[in-house]
């Protein structure tokens, strides 16, 4: 079935938020009600009952991301973080029950505002597997991550997974997304004016990390956005202020399904370790084209298994058509999505893989 392309409002939003944001949407994508890790509205665009001060900080990449309670349609856990420049570094939890009709709208934020840990950086994923979400988070000032496992009995205890670079206290802005098979989870690193995504692989029973490769794309820009492709052979990144634009990599053989072809591409071939694997994927780096020195924010994967772009200051949402096998480049195209009524800023909304 193929799903709808984005459509925007017809009116401007009245908030203005700079960055972090999600929206939680019916079946029919009718809005249930979106927040900016800071507020919670409702369905009618009006603040929810209890819905100021629950935590994040909208000025954070990815300052909250909402995960629904197993077995409760109507409940929702916000998770939030804060911006790595504030100092608290905060990751907290909320509580959202749309159900609940009040006398200003219909919604209400039940409990607000939980501490869950701190220090951390901006970044948060969540993906779905069985009757468990895990929600993860990086700690800030080291190379720590922290799986939570959320399940009908609640929010358990972190399992974590010290693998990969340190997250300095100067660093900790940009993104982090689990692949769409739920295999990977790649990160997101802009410290000292240069750039990395690092990658992972994910144990979806232990919630545990492995390290698979860490990229270094050099110095150019700011990488800030992140995102897999539908068949979760490929990363994409983005970058701020100028810069590349958009890069994309290969990042484990194409399926072709054939068992008995080389891989491809062949490099992977017999690459059995880290640096091999580094290799191979940085040997595959091609420029999504149209996209060099724009000033892009947030990469986000729709229902359609196009991933759309921020771009920055712009009333147009950009597309990207993902390229196909080892050879075929990804397309961009700033006008697949009709104009919207306001601008974009850095965020797009983010959400739970599944």
């Amino acid at each position: 079935e193929n799903a709808p392309v984005p459509r925007p409002i017809a009116e401007r939003h009245p908030q203005n938020i700079p960055a972090g944001t999600t929206t939680i949407s019916d079946q029919a994508g009718q809005v249930l009600f979106f927040t900016d890790g800071q507020s919670v509205w409702d369905l009618n665009g009006d603040l929810m009952e209890n819905g100021s001060d629950i935590g994040g900080d909208n000025s954070a990449s990815q300052s909250v991301i909402a995960v629904g309670v197993p077995t409760q349609p109507t409940l929702f856990y916000l998770f939030t973080t804060q911006a790595s420049a504030g100092g608290s570094n905060t990751v907290s939890y909320s509580l959202v029950d749309i159900k609940s009709e009040n006398q200003t709208g219909v919604g209400n934020v039940v409990t607000k505002n939980n501490f869950l840990f701190s220090p951390s950086t901006e970044q948060s994923a969540a993906l779905t597997s069985g009757d468990t979400t895990w929600v993860m988070f990086h700690e800030l000032g080291n190379n720590s991550f922290r799986a939570y496992p959320v399940t009908s009995n609640g929010i358990g205890q972190p399992v974590i997974s010290s693998v990969g670079s340190n997250h300095g206290f100067n660093s900790g802005v940009g993104a982090m997304k689990f692949s769409p098979d739920g295999t990977k989870l790649a990160v997101t690193i802009s410290e000292g004016g240069c750039n990395r995504t690092e990658i992972f692989e994910f144990d979806q029973q232990t919630g545990q990390l492995t390290e698979y490769a860490r990229l270094n794309l050099g110095c150019s820009g700011s990488v800030y956005g992140l995102e897999f492709s539908q068949d979760s052979d490929r990363v994409l990144v983005s970058y701020r202020n100028g810069g590349p634009g958009i890069e994309e990599f290969i990042i484990k053989p194409v399926d072709n399904n054939d068992p008995n072809a080389a891989s491809c591409p062949a490099c992977f071939d017999g690459a059995s370790t880290r640096a091999q694997r580094e290799a191979c994927i940085l040997s595959t780096k091609k420029q999504v084209g149209g996209t060099s020195g724009k000033n892009l924010g947030a990469l986000q994967i729709a229902s359609d298994g196009q991933i759309y772009v921020a771009v920055v200051g712009d009333n147009r949402i950009g597309q990207i058509q993902v390229g196909t096998g080892c050879t075929a480049a990804s397309t961009f195209n700033q006008d697949a999505v009709e104009p919207m009524p306001g601008t974009a800023n850095l965020g797009l909304p983010s959400f739970v893989q599944n």
